[in-house]
């Protein structure tokens, strides 16, 4: 895995097709900078269409009819995305189980894509995924490596909160972001922890 910060303006994180582990953190934790933040802007009513928008803010930032900032992912099949956090209590489901614990869900494995995993996740009848594309037009449930972006761009937008990631570690477990040191684990499916909305435009 490799992470680039590009003139402070864009955000990278690349995900190799090998195994994570500890590298996977100890890389993201040693190159994490804080990012200057602004007040919150007002939560959009009608956002601007992702394919509308052009030239986004720097990381960390609002970006106008869209939310906070995270940065660009990429994967190994070169799919790279414009990776957002929509502003507003409601995009945050607190106290929520990710489900399905003794069940493993076909797919939804992913660490850099969280879209497919949600939609794996809804496939399999999962309420939590259900509720996160219900929250707005494109939104899912962030793989491993988006939600180890959003700690590095947002931790202060954010909170210290663990929150669920889409990328399933076993029939009993999901992988989680914790924010206040950065690292990552697994949970039980029945655990509470709260769910972030993120949306994505492809580049």
């Amino acid at each position: 895995m490799s992470i680039n910060i590009e003139h402070a303006e864009h955000v990278t994180v690349q995900i190799g097709s090998s195994g994570a582990g500890r590298d996977f953190l100890a890389t993201l934790l040693g190159t994490a900078a804080g990012v200057a933040t602004k007040g919150p802007a007002p939560i959009p009513t009608n956002p601007t269409p992702l394919d509308a928008v052009t030239v986004p803010v720097k990381p960390g930032e609002v970006w106008d009819g869209q939310g906070w900032y995270a940065g660009i992912c990429s994967a190994p099949d070169g799919t790279r995305w414009h990776l957002v956090v929509p502003q507003g209590d409601q995009m945050q489901l607190q106290r929520v189980t990710w489900g399905g614990y003794g069940t493993e869900i076909d797919g939804a494995a992913s660490i850099y894509d969280g879209l497919a995993n949600t939609a794996d996740m809804v496939a399999a009848g999962s309420e939590l995924a259900k509720k996160v594309q219900a929250l707005g037009e494109g939104c899912y449930l962030p793989s491993r490596a988006e939600a180890l972006l959003m700690f590095a761009t947002l931790k202060d937008q954010l909170g210290d909160k663990a929150m669920w990631t889409s990328t399933q570690y076993s029939a009993d477990s999901a992988w989680s972001q914790v924010f206040g040191h950065g690292g990552q684990g697994f949970d039980y499916k029945d655990a509470e922890l709260r769910a972030v909305a993120v949306r994505r435009l492809m580049l």
